[in-house]
């Protein structure tokens, strides 16, 4: 299986999502997959973390210097489209930059299905963060990216409650009870000599399958 990883950074000081995808994506090398991260960096990022990476056996990509608070690069549409084309299946990781707006719109394009992991985005305290800015880009565009995913890839059971509850609540989030699979992954991820365990707890997805 191709997969292809999307995530606006993997700067060290990123943090968590950063350190996440890493378990992932070396777990599903250690697995036989081909995997390839695309990514975005600032002028002042260290590519550090791109090295790690490339250790771990996952072909990686990178655009930039990017500018702007959603980071935008005027090669990052060839960028998507090469990279969605190779895939099997889409992970995007995050909500709101522009790279992750490509990948969706790549991905819906391409007919190549796309999981999105909202790293917390969604979570109730941080959509009261920018809240005119983030309801503006939710109704303009990321509405639909995250309405056409196969599934939304929740890391805790707690972000898996908050997304459960914008649905039945908030208005202006409202179209989020139509989302047709909340995927929660239990990440247990063990040294390369015990091997990749983990385990998953899925809502089905109707007509479509779990492809991921």
């Amino acid at each position: 299986m191709r997969v292809v990883h999307i995530i606006p950074s993997v700067n060290r000081k990123d943090g968590g999502p950063t350190t996440a995808l890493l378990g992932l994506a070396s777990t599903q090398v250690m697995a036989g997959m081909a995997v390839e991260v695309l990514t975005t960096f600032r002028a002042d990022d260290s590519n550090a973390m791109v090295q790690v990476f490339e250790s771990r056996g996952v072909r990686m990509r990178t655009v930039g210097p990017v500018r702007g608070k959603l980071g935008q690069h005027p090669d990052l549409d060839a960028a998507v489209e090469e990279s969605v084309a190779r895939a099997d299946v889409v992970h995007i990781h995050a909500v709101w930059e522009e790279i992750l707006h490509k990948a969706a719109q790549a991905a819906q394009r391409q007919q190549v299905p796309y999981i999105v992991r909202p790293c917390g985005m969604l979570d109730p305290w941080s959509l009261k963060r920018w809240r005119i800015f983030k309801k503006g880009l939710l109704t303009w565009r990321i509405r639909k990216n995250l309405n056409q995913a196969m599934a939304l890839h929740c890391t805790s059971d707690t972000e898996l409650a908050g997304i459960r509850q914008l649905g039945r609540t908030a208005s202006i989030w409202r179209s989020l009870k139509r989302f047709r699979s909340v995927v929660c992954l239990h990440r247990s991820i063990r040294s390369s000599l015990a091997g990749p365990s983990c385990s998953f707890s899925v809502e089905s997805i109707p007509k479509r399958g779990l492809m991921y």
